[in-house]
């Protein structure tokens, strides 16, 4: 009984404080315990204290039936208890206390609050190790910034605290001790600022005063700089740091280090300009204790809907070793780079791109950008334009490129290169045709040029043609004209006749000549007597050459059905082909493209061509020598039957190939004076069971052969009455099948009614 009042009297007790609290405005959630003035020391709780351990605590603003002059609704959170001292008017907040008001969050392991003067005071706490743990971590909008303790006025937004750190921009800010102003920017005393992200930065730009202006920028009084704790003679009579969240204009803070060979260095310095939205520049430097310099300029450029790019230049003076010593070295070094592209809505009919990467053979040894750079040798460069001419009848294609070897200091340049190609065209043809066509409105020409400028060098030699003024000697060019004209013509509705005449044309500024010399040459320590010489002839050279060909093809059907049984019909499909086509011999003395000298030492005249001899040859190559003159023969057949098949459901039949391409061929060489035909080749393939894919070849020869195996010009039927003598023969095999979902369901039916029923399971055979 006595118990039962006992409870009674605390039930009691706890309802009347409830209505405290409630009659003061605030609502307590959550299941709570209650206690007035608490010993914060030890944090017991006398009979008269209200302990809330659900950590739960929502305060109503103004407007609300709330006497704090709170504008908004306070959330604060703890994991370990939370006390309310009403007369005070105080809320103490222990473990991973957390408070949310309005745009603020503030999270610490011990959080006063003073409703009366709208104060909020956080620090962390000493764990069992006596380590500092739950320092407070408090954010304002995107703000964000931690600190060892901090009081915060969240009325005024003005504060005080101490050892904090935050990130602005792309460096970080740390100060002894912080206030906070009204206007949200921060004065600052005893810090640095650094773009290093260590814990502990490895160096770093202290100050003793500096002003804070979110979103804007950071100024310092005098400042200097300081590498592992050691400051340096380095100052800055004050310093001024953009942190704007868009690009804004400031200085880069360089970084440092040592390198054996060439000393102390800052590296990466400089300062970034931003222009406007669609423009700005970089420039940054390197410096080394031992002389060593570098300069490093990079220009970023955009245009809507137009274009994209940067360019970039590095220049470098790289000194290693020791002064007066033979380990002493010093270079010249440079770096080009060019990126530009264009937005394909910018110009459709036209397109151009950069891709240029030039750098000189030390700069990437000493001056590298990234890792790549330092393992990389080769590099190329390119240029491109292309262009849709003449309403889209032409298109038009200019290259530039360079690919450079910094080890073996090898040059590649192709500049420029440059294709031009019209869609075929039918010149005869009526623009208002009336009547029947005509044949020669199927007439139709193409034409396309290929322009090359080339060289293959060495960068030495190339800076020496250079200086001499003979670079454009040591280029090698060209240009190319091809000219197609094709005549379709239908003879009595069933031949099809196609005649063609290629032409081509190559133009060159310069030719060879190879001549015996009757001389002693001495190369090193070889001596040579009579040898070919070999001389560049300046001048424009043209070789030009045609062929002309023609084909006719028909088809022949043959067909038979048949009424009853699964096969229904049989079709045959055969197609004869001829073909000629035709080469004049322009090796002949008249055209000029091949010249001679005698070699006494083989006792023979040897034919060269004044466009590839003696190691040198042209863009685009000489014309071949040798007349060709051939005249080809084809029979295609083609053999497939029709048969009943039940599941085809619409037509109810199928059809099976039975021969696929059986071709026979062979050819007549007008040209030769002797074994004119060409062996007879034949080739097909079929497909068995829809499964296995089966591939044939023969050749068959009609000359005979000598007791040395050598062919000779008698035919085989005139020594043993056979037509042919097999050259060769082969069979190929393969297999392919493929799994669709269909063919899966259907073996699975038939898997399942392999399977024995359950209900037979154990019965003997």
């Amino acid at each position: 009984m006595a118990r039962q009042k006992i409870r009674n009297k605390r039930l009691l007790v706890i309802l009347v404080m409830i209505l405290v609290i409630i009659t003061a405005g605030i609502q307590v959630q959550g299941q709570s315990t209650v206690a007035i003035a608490p010993d914060t020391s030890s944090r017991a709780a006398t009979p008269d204290s209200l302990r809330i351990k659900a950590d739960s605590l929502n305060i109503k603003p103004v407007g609300e039936e709330n006497n704090f002059g709170l504008e908004d609704v306070v959330d604060c959170r703890s994991l370990d208890s939370l006390i309310f001292d009403i007369e005070t008017q105080k809320v103490y907040m222990y473990q991973q206390a957390e408070i949310d008001y309005q745009t603020t969050n503030l999270k610490a392991d011990y959080v006063e609050i003073d409703f009366s003067k709208s104060l909020a005071y956080a620090r962390g706490r000493n764990d069992s190790t006596g380590k500092l743990v739950g320092t407070p971590i408090f954010k304002e909008g995107d703000a964000e910034f931690n600190a060892k303790e901090m009081s915060y006025n969240y009325e005024t937004e003005q504060g005080i605290i101490k050892d904090v750190g935050t990130q602005e921009g792309d460096g970080f800010l740390h100060g002894d001790v912080v206030k906070k102003l009204e206007d949200n920017t921060s004065n600052m005393g005893q810090g640095w600022y650094t773009t290093c992200n260590a814990e502990h930065p490895h160096f770093a730009l202290r100050y003793n005063r500096a002003r804070v202006i979110p979103d804007d920028k950071v100024v310092t009084g005098l400042a200097w700089v300081e590498i592992e704790d050691v400051p340096l003679p380095i100052g800055l009579p004050f310093g001024l740091f953009p942190i704007t969240k868009g690009a804004t204009s400031g200085i880069i803070i360089p970084q440092y280090g040592e390198q054996e060979n060439r000393g102390y260095y800052l590296e990466n310095g400089g300062y970034y300009w931003h222009i406007n939205d669609y423009l700005d520049l970089k420039v940054l430097g390197d410096i080394y204790t031992r002389g060593s310099w570098a300069i490093k300029p990079s220009l970023r450029y955009r245009k809507r809907y137009a274009y994209s790019g940067n360019f970039s230049f590095g220049y470098a003076i790289n000194k290693t070793g020791q002064r007066e010593t033979t380990s002493y070295k010093e270079s010249k070094d440079f770096r080009i780079q060019w990126s530009h592209q264009q937005d394909p809505k910018a110009r459709p009919n036209s397109t151009f791109s950069a891709n240029v990467n030039i750098v000189s053979n030390n700069f990437n040894t000493y001056n590298p950008s990234s890792t790549r750079d330092y393992l990389s040798n080769t590099y190329s460069s390119s240029i491109a334009y292309q262009a849709k001419l003449f309403r889209n009848r032409a298109n038009l294609t200019m290259n530039g490129g360079m690919t450079q070897n910094t080890s073996t200091r090898a040059l590649n340049i192709k500049l420029p290169s440059m294709s031009l190609s019209f869609n075929r065209f039918y010149p005869f043809k009526r623009r208002n045709p009336t009547g029947k066509k005509r044949w020669y409105e199927d007439i139709s020409v193409q034409y396309n040029m290929n322009a090359e400028n080339t060289i293959s060098t060495i960068d030495s030699i190339l800076m020496q043609s250079y200086e001499n003024n003979t670079l454009f000697d040591q280029f090698n060019n060209g240009m190319k004209h091809n000219v197609s004209v094709q005549s379709p013509i239908k003879i009595l509705k069933y031949i099809n006749m196609t005649n063609s005449v290629q032409y081509t044309d190559k133009w060159y500024l310069q030719s060879v000549r190879q001549n015996w010399i009757n001389d002693t040459l001495i190369s090193g320590n070889d001596t040579t007597v009579g040898y070919v010489s070999l001389d560049t002839i300046p001048g424009f050279v043209r070789a030009a050459e045609y062929s002309v060909s023609s084909s006719m093809s028909t088809k022949l059907y043959g067909m038979v059905a048949f009424k009853r049984g699964p096969l229904r019909a049989i079709r045959h499909v055969l197609t004869p082909s001829v073909n000629f086509s035709y080469r004049p011999d322009f090796g002949n003395e008249r055209y000029g493209y091949y010249k001679e000298y005698y070699d006494p030492e083989e006792d023979e005249i040897v034919s060269y061509s004044i466009f590839g001899a003696g190691g040198y040859s042209s863009v685009y190559g000489g014309v071949a020598s040798g007349e060709s003159g051939r005249v080809g023969f084809s029979l295609n057949n083609n053999l497939e039957v029709k048969i009943r098949d039940k599941n085809d459901t619409i037509t109810g039949m199928r059809k099976v190939k039975i021969i696929d391409n059986l071709t026979i061929s062979t050819s007549y060489d007008l040209a030769k004076d002797s074994l004119n035909w060409n062996p007879l080749s034949l080739s097909g393939r079929t497909k068995l069971f829809n499964l296995i894919n089966i591939n044939y070849s023969a050749s068959y020869n009609p000359y005979a052969v000598d007791s040395l195996g050598k062919t000779i010009n008698t035919f085989q039927y005139e020594i043993n009455k056979q037509l042919f003598r097999k050259n060769s023969m082969s069979y190929r095999f393969s297999m392919s099948y493929s799994i669709n979902s269909k063919k899966l369901q259907s073996m699975r039916k038939e898997r399942n009614a392999l399977e024995p029923s359950p209900d037979l399971e154990g019965t003997p055979y």
